[in-house]
């Protein structure tokens, strides 16, 4: 194999898996705004009582923001979360 051609090709798969790290970006305000549906979880809980649907729910939306929490964010963003 000639060296230009291995070198082209070497280079040409870095390039190809930088994009999949940099898929981890900062948490912004929409993403608290999505994860506000929390809030309606702890209304129906409030309403209906609990159930094992709801708990369910409940468990998904924590494993949701908990993850969010681990990612980067201002100070403002992680005192809404």
């Amino acid at each position: 194999m000639r060296r230009r051609t291995f070198i082209a090709s070497a280079t040409g798969t870095a390039a190809t898996a930088v994009p999949l790290v940099a898929q981890r970006r900062a948490v912004g305000m929409s993403d608290v705004a999505r994860a506000a549906g929390m809030n309606a979880l702890v209304e129906a809980d409030d309403r209906q009582g609990g159930h094992s649907e709801l708990e369910r729910a409940a468990a998904a939306g924590r494993d949701g923001v908990l993850e969010l929490q681990q990612r980067n964010a201002s100070e403002r963003v992680r005192r809404a979360l």
